[in-house]
């Protein structure tokens, strides 16, 4: 079961409705690597896909809608809340069993 919400994609995230916006790139999410503690308005983070998306993440944009530039990421389509987030435990299906097999 994931225990965390995470992005479905190579991503950046960012908490922007208006296109094109410029947000402040704060860091990136490597395979194994946490250590964002949050992120805010107008600001994103890169995180590869299927890694856990840092709090104050609000939506996932595909990384071909954006554009880097140095510290900063030029964002091209407008997300909406929740878009392209795979919610914590949904990955089970209710009544199904996740660890009949693990104790055999």
């Amino acid at each position: 079961m994931k225990p965390r919400e995470e992005g479905l994609i190579k991503d950046v995230k960012p908490n922007e409705t208006r296109t094109p916006v410029s947000l402040k790139l704060v860091g990136r999410i490597d395979p194994g690597g946490f250590g964002i503690a949050s992120i805010g308005r107008g600001e994103a983070v890169e995180v590869s896909t299927g890694y856990p998306i840092p709090p104050g993440a609000d939506s996932v944009l595909m990384v071909e809608y954006t554009k880097r530039s140095g510290e900063e990421v030029i964002a091209y389509r407008s997300v909406t809340p929740g878009e392209n987030i795979m919610p914590a435990g949904s990955d089970i299906m209710l009544g199904s069993s996740c660890l009949e097999n693990a104790l055999s």
